[in-house]
């Protein structure tokens, strides 16, 4: 068993994990990243620790920034609808799930040398915390799909540089640890679920330490084969 649950049992014992959510996500377990997501997530030790932080979580007290790669530009919905230049950030209000949800998003790089196949790097803040939240605002209501996402795709057929090709087609044709582009070393040869597969990480988390009230900034940079990807769409562009 390769989950993060059985991971985290394996290295601190069931008795060194809170118990609080045990039974419904895993021992230590805060809050949950989608199985193709890479990077930071929150594991307590204690109940106390681990209560203190569900608070924070619901009170909108943790600020949780990410980093996709998606197909086209976020900004070029608006200036083609509104005639206007293309903005490089904005704030999605879009529901989802029948829930309001709220993401703010900036452009960190575009790489457009393949104007067939345009991208961009684009940095995420959910203000909000629903189910595939970043992948429907960014694939629905930005009409800039992560690449590769199946679901949130609007009816856009898929159109990705080669390199991001073969990132994907990689990650689709092995079974890694978390099933994702950022996984670069292959388990086994079984075919991977499709769309197990996608460029989103979880770059930070900003959050007060649960007992002491220390300002954190927990920080990971995105896995090997995410930055290989961006490497190779730099050097398209020169």
């Amino acid at each position: 068993d390769t989950s993060v649950s059985s991971a985290l049992v394996r290295l601190y014992g069931a008795d060194g994990l809170s118990a609080v959510s045990a039974h419904v996500s895993g021992p230590g377990i805060v809050h949950r990243l989608d199985r193709p997501t890479t990077g930071v997530l929150l594991v307590a030790k204690t109940d106390e620790a681990h209560l203190a932080l569900v608070a924070a979580w619901f009170q909108r007290r943790v600020k949780k920034t990410y980093l996709t790669l998606t197909e086209r530009h976020p900004g070029d919905v608006d200036a083609r609808r509104l005639k206007t230049p293309r903005a490089s950030a904005g704030r999605v209000v879009a529901r989802v799930d029948g829930k309001p949800a709220l993401s703010d998003w900036r452009v960190v790089e575009t790489f457009e040398a393949d104007a067939s196949a345009p991208c961009a790097l684009v940095e995420v803040r959910p203000l909000t915390g629903r189910k595939h939240q970043i992948r429907k605002h960014m694939g629905l209501d930005r009409r800039a799909p992560l690449a590769g996402d199946p679901l949130y795709r609007n009816g856009q057929k898929s159109r990705v540089p080669a390199c991001v090709e073969a990132a994907l087609l990689f990650a689709s044709s092995s079974e890694t640890e978390k099933g994702s582009v950022g996984t670069h070393t292959a388990r086994s040869k079984k075919k991977a679920k499709p769309g197990g597969a996608l460029f989103l990480h979880s770059k930070s988390i900003e959050l007060e330490h649960p007992i002491t009230g220390e300002a954190l900034k927990l920080e990971d940079p995105p896995p090997p084969a995410f930055e290989a990807v961006l490497e190779a769409l730099r050097k398209m562009e020169k």
